[in-house]
Order: C-alpha cells, then sequence, then structure tokens
C-alpha cells in the first residue's frame, strides 16, 4: 500500500501552489515532493538525469481525494543531480522562462484554435510542463476536462507530516480528469515524449499527433449523439453508466433505469425499427396515413427498373430497399443506361438483392428530428459541388475539397470525405464528364447531389409540415425518429410545392443539430432526456420525488475501519421491513433482495466497478454500501455519489495527536467522502450502534468540522435518530 505521508505531502504542496491565466481562471500544478525514506526502492525506476518518467499511476473511476469526477494519478520521478533541461540550479528561473516560451511557442502554432490565452502561461516545474501538455492535447482530442482544485480543509492535518529527501531523486504527484481511461493515459505518455523531443531541439510533429490522438478518441469514446445526450443528462443531474465498449449506456439507476443506444432507446420498438428499414412497406403505411411519399415499387432486375422508371416517370430515384447513410442510392436518372448503372450500384454498395424505383422529387434535402410527439429540430442538407481552375482534373479538385481539415471519417468530423464512386461516376457521366476532365475556371460540377446536413433550419418549418413529421413517427411506431424530406422551401407546406417525406430512419444521428456549421445548436440530448425521465413541475416536488426525476435510488455510504456489518445490517433490514428492494455490499458479499451475486474477499474489494454493476439491478430501489478507510485512500470512494454518508466515530482515537501521526490517510479518506456527497446528502455520525452516546467526542468534532465546515447542520444526524425516525421523517420515505 502507499505511504500516506507521501500523500500528505502532495496534499500540502497542492494547497500553495496556484496558476493562472489572463482570465483569473486556477490550474492547479503540484510541486515535486521528495519520496519519504520508506518508499519502496522497486517502484522507483533507474532512468537518465536528462529524463521524467512514471513511476506508478492509477484510476479513480469515482470520487476521490483529487476531485468528484474519475481522475487518473501519475507519479512522476527524475533524479535531482541534473535539471531535466540540462541546466544547473543557479541557471534554472532564466532557462525556465525561455523554455516556456518555446513550449507556449510551439504548441500555439500547432493548436492555437484549441490553446486561448497560452501567451500568458508560465510554469514552476516541468512537472506543470508535462501536465499542460496532457491536458492540452486531451483537449485537442475532443475531451475538456476541468482543472482539479485541492481541498484546503486538510490544511489542519498536513503540518504532522515528515518528509526526507531520497538521494538523487525526486517524485512528483500529478492528476488530470478524465472521461475515458486509455485517451487519458495516451494523451500523458504523449506529453512525456513531445516534451522529451522539445528539449533535444528535436521536430515535433504536431498534425501527426493530434490526428493520432483525434482517431484514438473515435475508437475509445462513445459517438457524437451517445455524447450530446450525456451532456443533457449530466444538466438534469441524472447519473449514467457506460454498460459496453460499444454505445450501450444506462441512465438512470435499479428501478429508475433507462437505456440508450445512440439515438435508440430501450422503448424503441423492435417492429418498429424493421418497419423503418423496410423503405417500400414505409412508403405504403405512411401513404395509407395520408403522408406525402413519391411513388415506386420494388423491382426484379435492371431491365425491369427501366420498367418501372416508365411507369413512375423521368427523373427517378434508384435506392436499396433498406438503404441507410445514403448508402447505394441515385437520384436525378434520366436515361436507361444511368438506371442499369444505378441498379448495380445500390446492389454492391446497399448489400442487398432488393432494389426499389421512386420517382424524384425537386428540392433540397432536409432531416426533421422528431422526439415523442415534439418536432425538435431540422436540418437542411447541402449537394457537393466541385469549380474548375482550368488546371485540374475532376480527380485531383476532389482531392483538394477533400483537404478542408474539417472534412474526415470519424465522428469528430464536421463534414464528410467526397468520393467519387459509383453514384458520383453516374452523376459526372450525366453531366458529360470524367474524373480525368479538366474544367474551365469557374465551371461548376455537381459531384454529388445528397451531402452534408450543415444548416439549421429549425425555425423556419412550417407547422404542418412538423406535425406531418410528427405523424410519420407515430404510424411507423418510432419514438425517435429522423425524417428525411425533400421541398424546395421548408417554411412552404409540402402539399404547395410537391415536397415528400422520403425516408424515416430510426437511431438518427444528432451530431448536425448538435453542432451546425450553420445556424443555431438545438437542445436535442435534452429533448430525450425529458423523453425518458419527464420532468416534475416544481410545486408538487419533494425530496423522494426530486431524486426518482433525475433517475436517482438512494445511496448509503457507511465509512468504517474494521470490518463491522452491524451498522450496514440495521439499515438493510430496516429497509426491507419498509417493503425496499435493498443492494447490499459489504466485506461478505454483494448482494440484492437478499440474494448473494457475489462473495468478497475482503472490503477492498468493493470497488466502485462492481457497484456501477449493482446499480444495474432492474429491481433494487435502495443500496447499501461498505467503504473502509483503506480502500478508500487506495481506490477512491465506491459509490459515484453519497445520498446518505453514514460515519463511523469509531474510526477516531480518543487522542487526536495520536491519530493524526498514526493516520492521516483517514482525514484523506474523508475528504474523498467529502467530495462524494451532493448538496442534498444526509450525514449521519455513527458509533457502530454501541452504548448510546450523549455527544460525539470533542476531537471528532474538530477534525470533522474541519472537512465539513460547509455542510448545514440541518443535514448531520445520527444513526440512532434516523433508525428511531425522530430526525427528519421525510429522509426515511426515501
Amino acid at each position: 500500500m502507499r505511504d500516506p505521508i507521501l500523500f500528505l505531502a502532495i496534499l500540502e504542496t497542492v494547497l500553495k501552489v496556484r496558476f493562472r491565466n489572463r482570465n483569473q481562471q486556477t490550474f492547479p500544478f503540484h510541486l515535486a515532493i521528495p519520496l519519504p525514506p520508506s518508499y519502496p526502492p522497486s517502484r522507483i525506476p533507474t532512468c537518465p538525469a536528462s529524463l521524467m518518467d512514471i513511476v506508478f499511476s492509477i484510476a479513480f473511476s469515482g470520487p476521490s481525494y483529487w476531485s468528484t469526477r474519475q481522475t487518473i494519478e501519475w507519479n512522476l520521478v527524475k533524479t535531482t543531480s541534473d535539471s531535466l533541461s540540462g541546466i544547473s540550479e543557479t541557471d534554472s528561473t532564466i532557462a525556465n522562462k525561455s523554455l516556456d516560451e518555446m513550449l507556449v511557442s510551439a504548441f500555439h502554432d500547432a493548436f492555437h484554435d484549441k490553446c486561448h490565452d497560452c501567451d500568458s502561461l508560465h510554469f514552476e516545474s516541468d512537472a506543470q510542463r508535462i501536465m499542460f501538455l496532457a491536458r492540452s492535447f486531451q483537449h485537442v482530442a475532443g475531451v475538456a476536462t476541468e482543472p482539479i482544485h485541492a481541498n484546503p480543509r486538510l490544511a489542519f492535518s498536513l503540518e504532522h507530516t515528515q518528509r526526507n529527501v531520497v538521494k538523487h531523486t525526486v517524485a512528483t504527484t500529478v492528476a488530470m480528469e478524465f472521461e475515458e481511461e486509455e485517451l487519458a493515459r495516451e494523451c500523458m505518455a504523449t506529453a512525456l515524449r513531445v516534451f522529451k523531443e522539445l528539449l533535444s531541439s528535436r521536430v515535433v510533429e504536431w498534425s501527426k499527433e493530434k490526428r493520432r490522438l483525434v482517431e484514438l478518441a473515435d475508437t475509445v469514446r462513445l459517438g457524437p449523439s451517445s455524447r450530446a445526450i450525456l451532456r443533457a443528462a449530466a444538466d438534469r443531474n441524472v447519473p449514467y453508466y457506460r454498460m459496453n465498449c460499444g454505445s450501450l449506456v444506462q441512465l438512470g439507476e435499479g428501478v429508475f433505469q433507462r437505456r440508450i443506444w445512440t439515438a435508440e432507446t430501450d422503448a424503441t420498438s423492435a417492429i418498429a425499427e424493421s418497419i423503418a428499414k423496410d423503405k417500400q412497406f414505409t412508403r405504403t403505411l405512411l401513404a395509407s396515413a395520408g403522408v406525402p411519399v413519391p411513388k415506386g415499387r420494388l423491382v426484379m432486375d435492371a431491365q425491369d427498373a427501366c420498367y418501372a422508371a416508365a411507369e413512375i416517370g423521368l427523373p427517378v430515384v434508384v435506392k436499396p430497399r433498406d438503404a441507410n447513410h445514403a448508402r447505394g442510392i441515385s437520384l436525378d436518372l434520366r436515361d436507361h443506361e444511368s438506371i442499369r448503372k444505378a441498379y448495380d450500384w445500390a446492389k454492391i454498395d446497399g448489400e442487398t438483392e432488393e432494389v426499389m424505383v421512386e420517382q424524384y422529387i425537386e428540392g433540397e434535402h432536409h432531416r426533421l428530428l422528431v422526439v415523442g410527439d415534439k418536432m425538435i429540430a431540422a436540418a437542411k442538407g447541402q449537394r457537393e459541388y466541385i469549380f474548375g481552375n482550368g488546371r485540374d482534373t475532376i480527380e485531383e479538385l476532389v482531392a483538394e475539397v477533400n483537404r478542408d481539415p474539417r472534412r474526415g471519417e470519424n465522428y469528430t468530423d464536421l463534414l464528410g470525405v467526397l468520393k467519387l464512386d459509383a453514384s458520383a461516376l453516374i452523376e459526372l457521366n450525366k453531366q458529360n464528364v470524367t474524373p480525368e476532365t479538366v474544367l474551365e475556371i469557374n465551371e461548376k460540377i455537381l459531384v454529388r447531389h445528397v451531402g452534408d446536413l450543415i444548416e439549421d433550419v429549425t425555425a423556419r418549418v412550417h407547422p404542418t409540415t412538423a406535425d406531418l413529421a410528427i405523424l410519420a413517427a407515430k404510424v411507423v411506431g418510432l419514438d425517435i425518429a429522423g425524417m428525411d424530406l425533400v421541398v424546395k422551401d421548408i417554411s412552404i407546406p409540402l402539399s404547395e410545392q410537391r415536397g415528400c417525406i422520403i425516408e424515416v430512419n430510426a437511431g438518427p444521428s444528432l451530431a448536425h443539430h448538435v453542432v451546425p456549421l450553420i445556424g443555431q445548436p438545438q437542445p436535442v440530448g435534452h429533448a430525450i432526456v425529458d423523453l425518458l425521465f419527464p420532468v416534475i413541475p416544481i410545486e408538487v416536488e419533494d425530496r423522494f420525488s426530486k431524486l426518482t426525476s433525475c433517475g436517482k435510488i438512494p445511496i448509503t455510504l457507511v465509512v468504517q475501519r474494521e470490518s463491522k456489518s452491524n451498522v450496514l445490517v440495521s439499515l438493510e433490514k430496516y429497509w426491507e421491513n419498509q417493503g425496499e428492494y435493498v443492494g447490499v455490499a459489504d466485506h461478505q458479499s454483494i448482494r440484492c433482495g437478499g440474494n448473494t451475486i457475489e462473495q468478497v474477499s475482503s472490503p477492498k474489494s468493493i470497488n466502485i466497478v462492481s457497484v456501477k454493476s449493482l446499480l444495474m439491478h432492474p429491481l433494487m430501489t435502495k443500496m447499501v454500501i461498505e467503504g473502509s478507510v483503506d480502500s478508500i485512500v487506495d481506490s477512491g470512494v465506491p459509490v459515484p455519489r453519497a445520498d446518505f454518508l453514514v460515519i463511523d466515530t469509531d474510526l477516531f482515537n480518543s487522542d487526536l495527536e495520536t491519530a493524526m501521526k498514526s493516520d492521516e490517510h483517514l482525514f484523506i479518506a474523508l475528504t474523498a467522502c467529502r467530495n462524494a456527497i451532493t448538496p442534498d446528502s444526509i450525514i449521519v455520525l455513527s458509533s457502530t450502534l454501541g452504548p448510546k452516546r450523549s455527544h460525539p467526542k470533542t476531537a471528532f468534532q474538530d477534525a470533522f468540522d474541519a472537512i465539513f465546515s460547509q455542510i448545514s447542520r440541518e443535514r448531520i444526524t445520527t444513526l440512532e435518530c434516523l433508525l428511531e425516525n425522530t430526525y427528519r421523517p421525510s429522509i426515511l420515505s426515501l
């Protein structure tokens, strides 16, 4: 186990060091803290004097003494006989200033769009410089985290810390909040490597590093649709847990849980999704409900496609029966040769044997998002054109268009890659050009009819059009649907311009509504969260409804030193007698409703990973978790939050001075617990249900007040009062 003295030394430094930018935002960094003599030598690597490396690291997946959020802690080590920047102690101030200017200048030139106010930054140690790079790289990859602020209420215990220098070594502990652990660790590794390259005057390939981290972020992070919903959930104070490495996410806890998969919910009908996938059947259903749709039918082969086009009337559209993401679709076909080629392309790109021919509708592509019984957002697409310069071929012009940094194939790219696929070749052939054709100056060629959705037009949608979109979603049976419309003017009713609903899509992308290139973002994530967790009017809101409207169940954390279960058992029996389905994790087992799920070898086996698994139980209405002091110091608080924080007052010795000298980590554990409580949490003081005490020990009260000084006295009670139903009866109704 890590030396607690080291942690107190770290926290003392956090209290003293602050780093401010021009906007007076606080960025805490941490000075080098010498390792105490008892620190295990095996954890200190042998490394050249000019290097700084990671000794060890630990990820806190819940609240910890660092933060209320997920945090990774790193311990960096280097030798003290030689500065990392290769200079003597007397020259360190000047050289460090020069190094800061070089670091900030290099990073600003590479990522000026992500590093505002870089010019005002300065650092006091190499660890600060490395953390600047690590947090900046994580920001570049799309994850903006808040700086970590230390808790100053630990200052009273830090004066008892004893520290001694280990010869020729110095360890620095740093921490950074994260969204995905793999990405954060890679950002830190990249920061260390890039910093060494800068010191060695080697050229840093910033664009290559950025692209690599962005691609990793696209691999390990949730997609833009899921992230939009989770941001809204955080705004509503709804807890969420990622259930796998894919896009399955649980919102809420226990009996109140809901699940999403991108823009699909657990209420999205599998039947409705199958209907939406079958474009021919969807068109038939919509037409029967009076929704305007294009004429069309399924075809057997390329020749039948030509017959269908003659029946419907040119121009036509050829597409797969179960098309999505515009795969295999060819539009505005006006001759049999193009129709035959489009038929073959629909089978290949759509990976299907079923192809349909539809009437081509003049107008612009639009996407309307329907959530529940409301039309929430609308976006307008663009057609993809290229313009000649009298010198380059069409293929070269397309390549130039794709050099736009906004284009790419990742989730984070605002625009897609323009491809010269079979559909584009059909379009070029209609205009009597090929990829090798050199266009005249300003000559305009259409490459693709349906491009990216770039402009928000929500405010311009005609009410009757919005009503038709809502009706179409109900006909198909989808709770969340994306409607593809083709109209000349979205502000005019469809009936006045021969506009049609072309497709109904399940699980639509939300990205173009959240970050449109033109126009205002729309609160699509909030609409989905409100659909899953309806907002309760304030006049009927009480403490219970405030939790349940956020999908939360009451979570009780019992903090104690020894493996004592009588507090947990008392709470478990009390709530079971009230008819609750109680989930419990203590030093004996993890169980729910009296059924053992897993045997526990020690209190340290209870961590936030196992607790989050318990929160997925669909019947649980209450949770009680044991948290030992040692496990909280080593692994963080084992719950995402503590609605009830039960503190065993026997944790403390009668002599506070002795306790502080031998058990400083106890105060660090309580600081972590302080980060786990919410503004509505109740703190319960317990003496392990032994003989009743008239008042907690004065020494304990002094320590408790130092850490929980901001907590209202009305939110603090005793376990006896809680179980005897003599303190705030509304609490027991939870």
